[in-house]
This record gives C-alpha cells, structure tokens and sequence, in this order.
C-alpha cells in the first residue's frame, strides 16, 4: 500500500520521506531502493506514486539530506 496524503493546503501529494536540497547527487539512495522510485536530477526525486514507504534510501544517505516530511 502506497502510503502518501494530499495536502488540503497546496493539494500536493506529501510522502513521508523528501529528499532535500542538500542532496549530493551520490545515487546511494536510487541504487538501494527495492522499488526503483528515486529519479535523478540535479537532486534526486522519490515518485510518491511508487514509493512503498521501506525507509531503505534514508538509511544508506551520507548526507542525511532524506528526511521524513
């Protein structure tokens, strides 16, 4: 079960995890995740779409720039 919510606010989906601007651009995270819903970028991106929510990018982050929302 994807596990995200629309903000009544903004009306975007929020997950629980976000990756920050202070992203390196390593790809530790997009290499760890089971489901493959970590893009790259100038950052990198988390699909809320795909996302099962297993907290297996923040873990392996160097930089600790995955955060829960």
């Amino acid at each position: 079960m994807v596990k995200y919510e629309c903000n009544l606010k903004s009306g975007r989906f929020t997950m629980p995890r976000f990756i920050t601007d202070t992203c390196i651009a390593c790809g530790s995270c997009a290499a760890e995740c089971p489901v493959d819903c970590i893009s790259e970028g100038e950052i990198y991106v988390i699909d809320p779409s795909l996302c099962i929510d297993c907290g297996a990018c923040q873990e392996v982050c160097p930089v600790d720039c995955i955060i829960e929302e």
